[in-house]
C-alpha cells in the first residue's frame, strides 16, 4: 500500500470516540492519543510549519507566509479528532480496490 493509505488506515483504526457530556477536553484519552500521534508525525516530517498543543488538547499547526505576503490575511483550517460517541470508537477498514492493494 501507499504511505498515504497506510497512514489513513492507521488513523481510522484509532479509538477517538468522544465521551458524551465528559468534563474534560478532549473528552477521551483516544482523542488525546490521536493528537499526540499527529503531533509526533508532523514534527518528524521536518516541514516549514510549527506545531504546538493547546491547553484543551487541540493541535495547532502554523505555516509561515509566502515571501512578500507576510502582511496578508490569515486562513485557518479546522478538523475534529473525535468521532461520534454513539458508535464503536475504532474502525476495522478493508481495502477492496485491487489497484490500491498492488
Amino acid at each position: 500500500m501507499t504511505e498515504v493509505l497506510d497512514r489513513f488506515l492507521r488513523y481510522v483504526r484509532m479509538d477517538s470516540a468522544s465521551v458524551l457530556d465528559g468534563p474534560d477536553r478532549p473528552s477521551s484519552q483516544g482523542q488525546l492519543r490521536f493528537a499526540e500521534l499527529l503531533e509526533a508525525e508532523l514534527s518528524g516530517m521536518g516541514g516549514a510549519w510549527t506545531n504546538s498543543r493547546l491547553a484543551d488538547g487541540s493541535l495547532l499547526l502554523r505555516l509561515p507566509a509566502s515571501p512578500g505576503y507576510e502582511g496578508a490575511a490569515h486562513s485557518a483550517f479546522l478538523a475534529h479528532l473525535d468521532t461520534y460517541y454513539g458508535l464503536p470508537g475504532a474502525a476495522n477498514p478493508r481495502v477492496v480496490d485491487d489497484e490500491i492493494r498492488r
